[in-house]
């Protein structure tokens, strides 16, 4: 087995582990992922678009200099 397929088997391990310890504090797991879906729609998805916007400027503005030389 690759490092790389023991680290995904480690994860998933630990997804499986933890829903299954919400499940039996009574916590419904897919509350737990709205809330992460939510969470994630309100601070990291800006982040990556505000990267990306940045990015496409940088394209630009350097495909503009090139053409002016």
């Amino acid at each position: 087995m690759s490092s790389k397929q023991s680290l995904y088997l480690t994860i998933g391990l630990l997804i499986l582990f933890s829903i299954l310890l919400m499940i039996q504090a009574g916590y419904a797991p897919f509350y737990g992922l709205i809330n992460l879906f939510e969470w994630g729609t309100r601070y990291v998805l800006p982040w990556i678009a505000l990267y990306w916007l940045v990015h496409l400027v940088k394209v630009i503005k350097a495909d503009r200099n090139n053409e002016e030389k």
